[in-house]
């Protein structure tokens, strides 16, 4: 599973090239999926989830909007035992 920052309107016309705006993250998935497919010549074998991102100009970085963890689902999640 790769997470991956789900962005605004508004933070997405600030990042994503030539004016790309992706309406839902349904969108996004796909059009990652397209992308890396089209670079790799294959469809990759994994699943792409969605947590609440915001874009940190002072930074310029995207900042997680609380707990990622949350949008691993408990079948996915892999946490090593001790």
């Amino acid at each position: 599973m790769l997470l991956v920052p789900w962005l605004c309107k508004s933070d997405q016309e600030l990042i994503f090239p030539n004016h790309l705006s992706l309406s839902s993250s349904e969108d996004q998935d796909l059009y990652i999926c397209n992308w890396l497919e089209e670079r790799i010549g294959f469809k990759a074998d994994f699943r792409i989830s969605f947590y609440p991102g915001k874009f940190s100009k002072e930074r310029r970085s995207i900042i997680p909007a609380g707990d990622t963890s949350q949008f691993i689902p408990s079948r996915d999640a892999d946490v090593a035992k001790f």
